[in-house]
Parts: structure tokens; sequence; C-alpha cells
């Protein structure tokens, strides 16, 4: 079972930015999740809000700033001194840093605010830097999520989902999609081995209790999202 770290190692590191992703890599954690949106000027870049208000000194929406404007704000000082500075980062400048890793699943934002061409975006941007097999693109919006099959079809795709799905992983492979993203209260075991027969890969967010990852790896999932990967790791005899 892959452990993925969820928008970085974010309980130690402000969230989906460079120390963050760095402090994964350190941890071992065998990928990362991270949030991406477009802003004013159609640039991608990793933020899990669709403001920047609760983890930067700005205060509105991503869409309303230019990504020269982002890269003035500081993204780091809410979650400590030593973190000053911090700048948002592109989704490319992201994946750069997390290329070797496993696993990368993007979250593609696009279900309270429709960002227009942002599946192709980001389909764009993994192939041209190759990462088309090591990525799972997902999303709550999972016609998005679905249409970057249209552009890069060997892709893997994951539906996010916060609310009961009736049988999840058939849904999934009648839509066409690769895995199911459940919140962690919403999966069970017979969802898993439904989800295995059908060859539907399953992702549990977010996972951050020892116990409860050794029953999922237990149960035949496929990767969780922590944002302590190092605590699950141990857990998990790794």
């Amino acid at each position: 079972m892959l452990v993925l770290a969820h928008r970085g190692a974010s309980a130690y590191a402000p969230e989906n930015t460079e120390p963050a992703f760095r402090k994964a890599i350190e941890l071992g954690a065998d990928g990362v999740e991270l949030d991406v949106h477009l802003c004013k000027d159609g640039q991608m870049v990793v933020n899990h809000n669709f403001d920047v208000d609760h983890n930067s000194n700005g205060l509105g929406l991503i869409e309303e700033y230019t990504l020269k404007e982002l890269k003035k704000l500081d993204f780091g000082l809410w979650k400590g001194v030593e973190f000053r500075g911090t700048p948002i980062l592109t989704l490319e400048e992201a994946l750069l840093i997390v290329r070797d890793m496993k696993l990368i699943n993007i979250e593609i934002k696009s279900s309270q605010i429709p960002y227009p061409g942002i599946a192709e975006k980001v389909c764009r941007l993994v192939q041209k830097l190759d990462l088309t097999q090591k990525v799972v693109l997902s999303s709550f919006h999972h016609r998005v999520a679905l249409e970057c099959r249209q552009y890069l079809p060997e892709v893997s795709v994951g539906l996010l989902y916060d609310k009961p799905i009736f049988n999840p992983a058939r849904y999934a492979g009648r839509q066409g999609a690769q895995a199911i993203h459940p919140h962690n209260a919403l999966v069970s075991k017979n969802q898993i081995r439904i989800a295995k027969e059908l060859g539907i890969q399953v992702n549990v967010w977010t996972v951050d209790k020892p116990r409860r990852a050794l029953t999922l790896q237990d149960w035949g999932c496929d990767g969780v999202i922590t944002n302590t990967p190092d605590v699950i790791l141990k857990a998990l005899g790794r």
C-alpha cells in the first residue's frame, strides 16, 4: 500500500509548498497529493483553497491574482517563522520537485469555481514532463477528471467523493475512471473487494490514525493519503 503525503508533509510544513514536498521526500513517503488552480493569467498554481486567506498574507480568490502577484505573497509564515517568505508554487515547479516519487496525485480544483481549460492544461504539462505513468488526476468534479482522458488517454483518473456513492467502484468503471478516492469514513472492506475485482484502484483520504491505516492495508487498499507520512509508514513497518 502506497503512502501519499497530503499536500506534502502538511503536518510539519506549509501545505502545498516546497518545504512540505521536500519534507515528504525526506520522510520516505511514496508520493504526494497536491491541488491545482488557475490564476488570473491562466497559470497553474498549487494551493488547496480557492482563496489565499487562510495560508498567506493576502486576501481574495486565486483567480483574482496574476502569477506575479501571487508570487509576492507569503505562503509560509502562518505555519511558523522558520517558513517566512515561502512562495506559492506553479504546478510545473511542484512536479519538478516530486517527479522521482512513485505516485503523484494531482487534484484538479474546479468545483466551487469552474476553471475553463484546466484539464487540458494539466494534461499538456504532465505529458511535457513525461510523468503520465506516475500521476493520477483526480477531482470532486468528475466530469473534469474524466475530461483528462480526452487529452491524455493513457493517464489514470481518480474520482474524489466525500458523500456516499452507490457501488462506487462500479460507478467509476462505467465512467471510465481507473481509481476511486473516497473519504476515510466512506470506505468499507466490501467496497475495496469489489474494486479489486473490477481493477479499480482505491486511494483513501485522509488517514492519520495508524490503526486505521493497518486495517485499510489488510483490506487491500492501494494507497492512503495522510498528513503524517512518517507515522503511517512506521505503523506499516516501513
